[in-house]
C-alpha cells in the first residue's frame, strides 16, 4: 500500500507541472489569435483612410476573453500602432504585443517583465 502511495505521489509530481503548462499554452492562443485579428482590422482601417488614426486606435479592440484584454496605442502621429493583450484572470503577469511593422513582443512572462522584450510571443520560458 505504501509503495502504491509513493508511486501515485512520483506521478502526481511529474504529470500536475506538465498539465498545468500544457493548459497555459492552450490559454496563450487567445492572445495570439487576438491580436493577429486586429492587426489585420487596423491594418483595414489603414488602408481606407492612409493613417491608424488621429487620437486613438481607429478600431475598437476586441472584447477581453476570459483570459487577455487587448488594447491599441497610436505611434508616429497616427502612422503606427502597438497592439497589446495583457493577461486576465489565471494568465495575469502576461504580456503580447504586436506593431504595425509586425513585430511580435514578449514583455512579461509568467510575472515576470522581460528587459529587454523578447523578439517574439513565447509559449513556454524563453521559446517562441
Amino acid at each position: 500500500m505504501v509503495v502504491v502511495l509513493g508511486l501515485i505521489a512520483v506521478l502526481a509530481k511529474v504529470a500536475l507541472p506538465s498539465y498545468s503548462d500544457y493548459v497555459r499554452r492552450g490559454r496563450l492562443v487567445s492572445a495570439f489569435d487576438g491580436l493577429g485579428s486586429y492587426r489585420l482590422q487596423l491594418e483595414q482601417f489603414y488602408q481606407d483612410g492612409g493613417n491608424y488614426s488621429v487620437t486613438n486606435c481607429g478600431v475598437t479592440a476586441p472584447a477581453a476573453t476570459a483570459y487577455f484584454q487587448l488594447s491599441c496605442t497610436l505611434t508616429s502621429s497616427g502612422q503606427g500602432f502597438t497592439a497589446s493583450a495583457t493577461g486576465l484572470n489565471t494568465m495575469v503577469g502576461y504580456v503580447y504585443s504586436v506593431d504595425a511593422s509586425n513585430n511580435f513582443t514578449t514583455s512579461k512572462y509568467a510575472g515576470v517583465a522581460i528587459s529587454p522584450a523578447a523578439t517574439c510571443w513565447w509559449q513556454r520560458a524563453g521559446d517562441c
